[in-house]
């Protein structure tokens, strides 16, 4: 079974926890609501001054996310926006909500040569949006194939609303094994080799869920093959530094804004969606209204402020610091990359760990830091499977890098004899 999908419900199992009461459990807290009679409608279950005491209490136990030295991956890594140009995106989101069309352009044109595709839809769209917009241009672009394959390390925020979308378009979709943490191309000939005339589309992100880059030209050469579309899912800030999807022939390209300065305020994860040269009319016939026209702006400003040289630093200060982050864990007793020093990344990747990855961000919480996202990964010789998928932003400072790293050490060394029980 695939370790990053899951459904809501087995995000408590991922979690190691039976309920959400375990966790105020360990807490020493109730669980809200605990009090509750089932047959009362409406109204507080207590009285207001006791409810608001509660809540007190539930907030001084919990670090809020923004507070904490944070190594989250899977996209949530926070993102620094320079005083200089927060003013202008503030200012430059409410022109936009203003005139939205004459933002669209500027904002279309930007993220077309960012990405190299020919067309950007001129909106800002929620994951779902985006998901839907891509399964109608699949439809649209391939009738009468009814099959795709999505690489089996998609996005979270993106992989529960596509599989929703290609439901309701009476898609049937395979899950795409992958190795040393990027897709097996292998698998993905097999998959064509049984009945390619009915595949319409192959999705892949780059970089992926584990952080790692694919090898994008090679599946995209594949694809092309066998007569199907290639979907490439991108972090635009990645871009500065790799390949484009343009450059690797993708007929359509989406990805998360979240990198150009965008929080995930009131419409979730914010997306883009762009196409190349043969899918402009299925564009076209899709974008049937703007939206997201203050976002459209914060991303404008965000990409003239920085220019294409500024956006490239910011790119390699991500890298130069995920790269002395992983060179550092490999330092510590216990912790292994994941995957080989040949598998690239950019900002995230995975380590395996001594000891259960929830125990170790439990822990770190209390400490201020929050050390990553625990992920299921197969059997790694002793590391029985336990994986830790951090990122390193531009927000983290070599000060925190050495903090975090100091921390991981003193949890290895208080546990170096059950590490050991366990290695033998």
């Amino acid at each position: 079974m695939n370790p990053l999908r899951r459904s809501d419900a087995g995000i408590l199992a991922l979690a190691g926890r039976s309920g959400a009461a375990e966790i105020f459990a360990e807490r020493g807290l109730p669980l809200p609501g605990g009090e509750r009679n089932p047959k009362e409608s409406r109204g507080l279950p207590i009285p207001e001054q006791t409810f608001r005491r509660r809540l007190a209490q539930y907030a001084s136990a919990v670090s809020p996310a923004e507070d904490l030295i944070s190594f989250l991956g899977a996209g949530f890594g926070p993102c620094f926006v320079p005083a200089s140009l927060a003013g202008a995106m503030e200012a430059a989101a409410i022109a936009a909500r203003r005139d939205p069309r004459a933002w669209g352009g500027r904002y279309a044109a930007h993220l077309a040569s960012l990405t190299g595709m020919k067309e950007v839809l001129p909106a800002v769209l929620t994951a779902q949006e985006a998901a839907s917009t891509l399964v109608r241009l699949i439809a649209e672009a391939r009738p009468g194939r009814k099959e795709v394959i999505l690489a089996g390390t998609l996005p979270l925020t993106f992989d529960k609303p596509l599989r929703r979308s290609l439901e309701r378009f009476g898609f049937r979709y395979r899950t795409l094994g992958w190795e040393d943490g990027v897709v097996s191309l292998t698998e993905l000939l097999a998959r064509f080799s049984s009945d390619p005339a009915s595949v319409a589309a192959v999705l892949v992100a780059s970089p992926n869920a584990l952080g790692c880059v694919e090898p994008m030209s090679e599946v995209g050469q594949i694809v092309h093959q066998q007569g199907a579309l290639f979907v490439a899912l991108a972090d635009p800030l990645s871009l500065a530094l790799l390949r484009t999807p343009g450059e690797v022939a993708a007929n359509v390209c989406c990805g998360s804004l979240h990198s150009l300065g965008l929080s995930r305020r009131g419409m979730g994860d914010p997306w883009f969606f762009s196409v190349g040269e043969h899918q402009r009319d299925h564009l076209e016939s899709l974008a049937s209204a703007q939206t997201g026209g203050g976002a459209m702006g914060e991303v404008v400003a965000f990409l003239e402020g920085l220019g294409g040289e500024g956006l490239a630093s910011l790119a390699g200060l991500r890298l130069r610091h995920a790269r002395f982050l992983h060179s550092a864990l490999s330092q510590i007793a216990g912790f292994q990359p994941a995957f080989p020093a040949s598998v690239p990344f950019f900002d995230e990747f995975v380590f395996r760990t001594p000891l259960p990855a929830e125990e170790i961000v439990a822990e770190l919480e209390e400490q201020g830091i929050g050390a990553g996202l625990p992920v299921r990964l197969p059997d790694f010789g002793t590391a029985k499977g336990n994986g830790l998928l951090l990122s390193v932003t531009e927000r983290r400072t070599l000060r925190e890098m050495e903090y975090f790293l100091k921390a991981l050490k003193q949890i290895r060394d208080r546990n170096a004899g059950r590490i050991l029980g366990a290695d033998l």
